[in-house]
């Protein structure tokens, strides 16, 4: 799985030293890069538990499943 949010950043910030021919990056670029990537995966992984969230395929299938509060633990355990 690859964020390509955050490789635009990073490639959009990437400078090239003229002594080694190599690319750097800022360190506040890819902090900022990474946070990107972090948020993508979380959401993605919220999209994930909501197809297979035990509370809304076996009871409440006419609630939200944003209401849910399976839903509401997994996203506190994202955010520890």
């Amino acid at each position: 799985m690859r964020s390509e949010k955050a490789k635009r950043l990073i490639m959009s910030y990437a400078q090239k030293d003229g002594d080694t021919c190599q690319y750097y990056v800022h360190e506040s670029d890819a902090f900022e890069a990474i946070s990107i990537a972090e948020e993508e995966m979380k959401q993605k992984a919220i999209e994930a538990f909501k197809e297979n969230c035990p509370c809304w395929s076996r009871f409440q299938q006419d609630r939200k499943c944003d209401e849910c509060t399976w839903l509401k633990e997994f996203c506190n355990k994202l955010d520890e």
